[in-house]
């Protein structure tokens, strides 16, 4: 049996309500639907407190649905209903039953409260949108239903590109590699249609759009707030309400900031720097420098508390200074920049993540490479041993990016004989850790001039290291002349360097084994005193005469026997007088041919490589090296020309 009697024939009934109490129980064991409580429709109003009686009646009503002809309202007290079809829901005179309680809602007020339509559906069924089972809530398929969505105001279309959205409040950042996409909630968070204070029916009453950040989805903008500005043209939206807003500024937003740089955790004046963007101001996408530093001279991006407190993390200044290594953003975030300027993929690009992907442009591929928990870069060329250009560089891994102390030469490759990790690749080690046969270890200037610096042996020359390629090039400091043509020839050997030369001024170059060659074993006498006859290395080409490039009077002050090499009489601070280099000394292969007395000898030795006071001549002056003219030789009377030294 029915339970209902109502006007309509179809919903005929006997008028008997089973009605075991006076509440709404026996309503909802039948019916799924939800009431007009505030609960299920709106707080915009306030809370209210709806039930099925309040609007039902189980006796003596003409209205369908057994809708009561008179409904007690919150605001007048009990008002008159007609309800005789459903295309009287809102009439406009204020006795619809959608009316009857209405006394803020924009349009169909209750009588005595500006009942009129405003041309909203006049004669239209209410609940045809409006359903019983949402708690006459206004159903909405899409947000396009009540403005622009995205709305075309302000910077929206920078910030929202694609597929409207169809749920309020999601904060979901579905960017993509070709556009942002962050969701209304990002911005607007829980603030759809809570302006309370205006009802939006005319320009003059226009809602206020509300702006709050969401902080619970990366990117989270805890902190965040909107600085309401000059204020804007209300707009209208589809269903006739009116909207105000104005051209404020985004503040404290990780959007726009320079995105935390990751520094090390001893500073604490290290800011993440927010940048307050002017909603109507910006025309285009903001380039990157909008937000965070880019690539400039390294003392510009260096860390200041005073004048530069947002700086970029400390190795980014390494990293990417034009006068530093100058990398480009794409080496490190590939996936996420094209270049130093172009964003490629927006779904990488301000979504709280610090993406680290390497590229294979350039000379050399990281694409193999990968980037830990621990901030450490691994398998990646520019911190490997050099030896390839291309993956896998083996156990190649770097320094937290947030270390404080600056890598050493052996942290990649080994280094000279002052690091842990010497060098040995090719001939490396009888170069830089060799000092018992060349006197003194070999700087990486040495040979790497153009790269490291002569004074620190440190990298110098940042546009010749990390750049794919061995950059050989000599040290010509002091007196060390190289030849003409090539000094250095692919697969690896040296032509026309001083330190593989006669020592002159003006040197004769010996052939060097190929850097990759092993076993050789070079001396003193592989360089200087190649000619026959040589015992310890001293030169012994046919003199030229006095005070010229080949000069030389060696052989006339060197023995065989142990001993009387006689080095160390005129260069002590070199070799010894058994013709073994000085350990540590500075002056092998400096370009120089330092010459002054040492052990039991004595003199000076002046201008036109003239000897005067030697001992060993007797105290005789004017011992000329080199000298070949017969005249002008030393004689034994030059010496022992005195009475007393005569041996009759």
């Amino acid at each position: 049996v029915r339970p209902h009697k109502t006007q309509n024939p179809a919903q005929a009934g006997d008028g008997n309500l089973l009605v075991r109490d006076n509440s709404s129980q026996l309503c909802a064991d039948c019916h799924a639907l939800r009431t007009h409580s505030s609960q299920y429709s709106s707080a915009a109003y306030g809370n209210r407190t709806v039930n099925c009686r309040d609007c039902h009646t189980p006796h003596e009503t003409r209205n369908i649905y057994l809708i009561r002809e008179q409904i007690p309202t919150p605001a007048d007290g009990l008002k008159d209903v007609v309800l005789y079809n459903l295309n009287s829901l809102a009439t406009g005179t204020g006795v619809g039953l959608c009316e009857t309680c209405h006394t803020q809602t924009i349009r169909y007020k209750s009588a005595g409260h500006d009942p009129g339509a405003n041309g909203h559906n006049v004669g239209a069924n209410c609940s045809a949108c409006h359903k019983h089972q949402e708690g006459f809530k206004k159903a909405v398929t899409s947000c396009n239903t009540c403005h622009n969505d995205p709305p075309q105001k302000g910077n929206h279309y920078l910030h929202y590109t694609g597929a409207e959205p169809t749920v309020y409040g999601d904060v979901t950042n579905g960017s993509t590699a070709a556009a942002y996409k962050f969701f209304c909630g990002k911005c607007h968070s829980g603030t759809h249609q809570n302006d309370t204070t205006h009802d939006g029916a005319t320009a003059a009453a226009a809602k206020v759009v509300q702006v709050i950040f969401d902080a619970t989805t990366a990117p989270q903008n805890p902190g965040a707030a909107y600085a309401v500005g000059t204020a804007q043209p209300p707009e209208q939206n589809a269903s006739g309400l009116w909207f105000s807003w104005s051209n404020g500024t985004c503040n404290n937003l990780y959007c726009h900031s320079n995105a935390a740089p990751r520094t090390p955790a001893a500073r604490t004046g290290h800011l993440t720097e927010y940048k307050s963007p002017r909603w109507m101001d910006i025309a285009t996408s903001p380039n990157c420098t909008a937000c965070h530093q880019g690539a400039a001279a390294y003392a510009n991006m260096v860390y200041n508390a005073a004048t530069n407190p947002g700086a970029l993390s400390d190795a980014h200044w390494k990293h990417a200074a034009g006068d530093r290594y100058n990398l480009g953003c794409q080496r490190c975030h590939n996936a996420t920049v094209g270049n130093n300027t172009t964003v490629s993929d927006k779904s990488k690009h301000v979504d709280g993540l610090k993406n680290v992907a390497f590229d294979n442009t350039g000379v050399f591929n990281n694409t193999g490479g990968s980037y830990n928990a621990a901030f450490q870069c691994a398998n990646t060329y520019c911190h490997s041993n050099g030896q390839s250009l291309t993956p896998p560089f083996g156990s190649s891994t770097s320094a937290a990016w947030n270390a404080v102390a600056p890598l050493a030469c052996d942290s990649c490759h080994a280094g000279n004989a002052a690091n842990t990790n010497k060098m040995a690749s090719g001939k490396h080690a009888q170069h830089i850790n060799n000092a018992a046969v060349l006197g003194a270890n070999y700087k990486c200037s040495q040979c790497h001039f153009n790269t490291t610096s002569a004074a620190t042996d440190t990298i110098a020359g940042y546009a010749n290291h990390v750049n794919g390629v061995k950059d050989v090039a000599f040290d010509t400091s002091g007196g060390k002349t190289n030849g003409t043509g090539p000094n250095w020839t692919s697969p690896g050997t040296c032509a026309n360097v001083y330190c593989h030369s006669s020592g002159q001024a003006t040197p004769t170059y010996r052939t060097v084994p190929s850097w990759a060659a092993a076993g050789t074993v070079l001396n003193c006498k592989t360089c200087h005193g190649t000619e026959t006859g040589g015992l310890w290395g001293e030169p012994r080409y046919a003199s030229g005469g006095p005070n010229l490039n080949n000069s030389n009077s060696h052989a006339k002050h060197v023995g065989a026997a142990a001993g009387t090499a006689n080095c160390g009489l005129c260069h002590p601070a070199t070799a010894d007088n058994n013709g073994a280099l000085m350990t540590n000394t500075a002056t092998h292969t400096n370009g120089l041919r330092e010459v002054a007395p040492g052990g039991a000898a004595t003199f000076t030795y002046a201008a036109g490589k003239t000897c005067n006071n030697v001992s060993c001549h007797n105290n005789a002056g004017g011992v000329v090296w080199g000298q070949t003219a017969a005249s002008s030789l030393p004689t034994c009377l030059s010496c022992h020309g005195a009475a007393a030294d005569t041996n009759d």
